[in-house]
């Protein structure tokens, strides 16, 4: 930040853009954009973060829980960490996750550029910008989820079927998605050590593979993990309560 401050005091004092450009070695249009207000945002948050605190890099639910999303719908790209989702309440549970975690300022945007895949015109994006809490996460071995607590693997299930799961009412089915096997194999492990018992896993022939959840091991999945987002979690959780109020069984 010295260099933007710099930069605002000897135009203060009227100095023009090429010459304090000289006088901080930096490119003109750099203090032309600083002098306008549009103040790059990685330059402002990369600059802050630097290190990573020694208790960010410890295993907690917080963080397993982020692990979880990454290895679903989040993505590190450019020195930073960011999530893209239709959902505005995934995106905010996840800003407060990763400010939780980090102890930095994470931002929120709405991206309305229109996309196949957003089928309202437009996304939220969180972003925070820090390169190595960014390498950290992108480097974290995951395979450490299967000797914390069960707190950690239920985290780590949490963030995972915000990012990659649904409840099918139509089929009364706990679904989950995702092309990695390796991220299907932990996910697999992580149920079965909980105790939810999975269906047979369907594969497309685009190579992503689904685990399907039934009957009791869909209450099992309620009581146990279920979703983090509002939204999923009021439909899961009223399928449950009709079932109980009919007094149906789910076997």
């Amino acid at each position: 930040m010295d260099d933007y401050n710099s930069a605002l005091k000897l135009r203060s004092e009227g100095l023009g853009n090429k010459r304090i450009a000289r006088i901080l070695k930096i490119h003109p249009s750099t203090v032309q954009n600083w002098i306008s207000g549009r103040v790059p945002v990685p330059y402002l948050f990369c600059k802050r973060i630097r290190r990573l605190k020694p208790e960010m890099r410890e295993l907690s639910p917080v963080l397993a829980y982020i692990l979880g999303v990454m290895a679903g719908d989040g993505t590190t790209d450019r020195g930073s960490i960011r999530l893209w989702t239709i959902d505005e309440d995934f995106a905010l549970k996840f800003k407060v996750s990763l400010e939780d975690w980090s102890g930095y300022t994470c931002k929120v945007s709405k991206d309305e550029r229109t996309q196949p895949n957003y089928r309202q015109g437009f996304c939220w994006v969180v972003k925070l910008y820090s390169k190595e809490s960014r390498n950290f996460l992108k480097n974290f071995d995951t395979s450490v989820i299967l000797y914390g607590s069960e707190d950690i693997k239920v985290n780590f299930l949490k963030g995972f079927y915000d990012s990659e799961g649904w409840f099918c009412k139509r089929n009364r089915v706990v679904r989950c998605c995702n092309k990695d096997p390796l991220k299907i194999k932990l996910v697999k492990r992580l149920l079965t050590e909980l105790d939810i018992k999975i269906g047979k896993i369907v594969q497309r022939k685009d190579g992503v593979q689904y685990i399907p959840i039934y009957k009791k091991n869909v209450l099992r999945f309620f009581e146990k993990v279920g979703f983090r987002i509002t939204r999923k979690q009021n439909l899961l959780e009223a399928y449950v309560e009709s079932i109980k109020q009919k007094g149906e069984h789910f076997d």
